[in-house]
């Protein structure tokens, strides 16, 4: 039905006359009244008075009054009872609580009252009808609204998204629809923008919408914000090793959740990482931390690292070592190889000890050397064996023992000592010299003997350096002689005298006495040796 926009004073007049034609018909064909006590149905009035303006779908209450006016001669004024109705006249309208009971308001007048809701704009005539119970008269009443368009608020909803993703769908939010309506009952095409695009930085945007339109709404657009927000970005601090005593290294990150082909040089201020971890700090692990790096298009998240430090290489040695048959095993000893940050031995745990498979009685020959007992935390220490030489210890003999005696001689044939070392000799614990050992290790030399030298059984000894370059003392047994007696000188026969050969002489033998000690044989009894510490 078409909005008929009258003036308010012709609506009136057309409500009027309508209301008339349907008294005149109701009361033709109306039923017959029941009378009162003097016969005669009382006349009524009946009025509905309800806002001059409502706004569409809006619902207001209208009020039915029923008046008793019948005049005096008809007797006392009564309450009017029964029923009334309301119903439109020009254009729509939605009724509630209709038909309404009367209920009196004074000794001649009743009244109820219904809730009305325009479903059209424009002027609207309700008009409302009294079903009488008892002895009354039926009546009309009407009277003229205006209905407005009903305010509609479309508000664009307030959205956000991070830096450099896409827009969001734009939506609005609907306040005001009445008469169970929605967008669906909207002209139009609803369309929204926003002046954010995909590079714009942090901050808040408009979001404008339009584009429906309506009769029955008068629509107020509310613009909403588009808030982008800071992209996610999360440095973190990529983890690292160095060995225990070196220098920390340039530490370094990466970085995740950048956008629109942005890098690390879009950032702003200056990356700094710090450890606690310093050049002779222990091994284990420390945190690296880093900051310095803004940005308002990004949440930086920082994640720490770590910095491990690992224990350095340090290498035992053991010395490689040598001695004689015959004697003790020398006190072994180590070299380091890989110390840091001014540490030596005396930074490391436990004690050291070196063992070896050579005993005493071991024979010539290479017997490993094996050592262990320190430890550390900072060093991850790697043995190395060492080689024991057992070597033959020095031999020697007497060569020539024919001139063993005061003022005679002695030849030492000797081996087993260190080359270019000088060996001395000494007999009867009187030294008799010295010589210079060989390529070979021997000494052969001839040696005078003191003229002083006691006779009898004493020791030749041979001190030097032996081939494991210790001291060492070779000890010989020998038996010095007695000088020989000079024979005597042989008897002078004066010439033309004639020996005497008479009686039995025991002759003397002439050759200068008994040779007792012709060659003063040499008997060697022993030969022994003393290592000399």
């Amino acid at each position: 039905m078409p909005h008929l926009h009258l003036p308010r004073a012709s609506a009136r007049l057309i409500a009027a006359a309508l209301l008339v034609l349907a008294a005149t018909t109701t009361m033709l064909v109306g039923t017959s009244r029941p009378a009162d006590a003097n016969g005669l149905p009382h006349p009524t009035t009946t009025a509905v008075s309800c806002p001059d303006a409502d706004t569409y779908g809006s619902p207001s209450t209208c009020t039915i009054t029923v008046t008793d006016i019948a005049p005096g001669w008809m007797g006392a004024k009564k309450v009017p009872t029964g029923t009334a109705y309301v119903d439109t006249i020009l254009n729509r309208l939605d009724v509630q609580g209709s038909p309404c009971t009367l209920a009196g308001i004074s000794d001649r007048a009743a009244s109820c009252d219904v809730t009305v809701t325009p479903t059209d704009l424009g002027h609207i005539a309700p008009g409302a009808v009294y079903v009488p119970s008892g002895s009354f008269l039926p009546s009309l009443g009407a009277t003229v609204i205006y209905a407005d368009p009903a305010p509609l608020t479309i508000t664009a909803d307030d959205l956000s998204r991070a830096y450099g993703a896409d827009n969001p769908e734009l939506t609005v939010s609907y306040a005001g629809f009445v008469l169970g309506e929605g967008p669906a009952d909207l002209d139009g095409t609803l369309a929204c923008t926003t002046t954010a695009v995909l590079e714009s930085p942090v901050g808040g945007y408009p979001i404008a919408c339009d584009g429906l339109t309506t009769t029955n709404y008068d629509i107020d657009w509310i613009d909403g914000t588009l808030d982008v927000t800071a992209a996610d970005l999360t440095i973190t601090v990529d983890d690292d090793t160095r060995v225990y005593g070196a220098d920390n290294p340039d530490f370094t990150v990466s970085y995740a959740g950048f956008v629109l082909g942005e890098g690390p040089a879009d950032l702003d201020g200056t990356l700094t990482c710090t450890t606690t971890a310093v050049t002779d700090s222990a091994v284990g692990g420390y945190p690296i931390a880093c900051d310095g790096l803004t940005t308002t298009n990004y949440d930086i998240d920082w994640i720490d690292g770590t910095l491990d430090v690992t224990a350095a290489d340090l290498t035992i040695t053991a010395q490689d070592a040598q001695r004689v048959t015959g004697v003790a095993n020398p006190s072994f000893s180590v070299s380091y190889a890989g110390f840091v940050a001014g540490d030596d031995a005396a930074d490391l745990d436990g004690t050291l000890a070196c063992t070896t498979t050579a005993v005493l009685a071991s024979p010539v020959g290479d017997y490993p050397i094996t050592c262990d007992g320190l430890t550390s935390t900072n060093y991850d220490i790697a043995w190395v064996d060492g080689t024991l030489e057992v070597l033959a210890a020095p031999t020697g003999e007497v060569v020539d023992d024919s001139n063993l005696v005061p003022g005679g001689d002695i030849d030492i044939d000797t081996g087993g000592w260190m080359p270019g070392t000088t060996v001395t000799v000494t007999v009867c614990g009187i030294e008799v010299g010295t010589a210079v050992v060989d390529a070979d290790g021997r000494v052969r030399a001839t040696f005078p003997l003191p003229a002083d030298l006691p006779v009898g059984e004493c020791e030749v000894v041979i001190s030097g350096t032996d081939a494991a370059g210790e001291p060492y003392s070779e000890v010989l047994g020998i038996t010095v002689a007695a000088a020989p007696t000079p024979p005597a000188p042989a008897p002078v026969t004066p010439a033309g005298v004639l020996p005497y050969t008479g009686g039995i002489v025991t002759p003397l033998v002439a050759f200068g006495g008994l040779v007792l000690a012709a060659g003063a044989a040499l008997v060697a009894l022993f030969r022994r040796r003393l290592a000399q510490a």
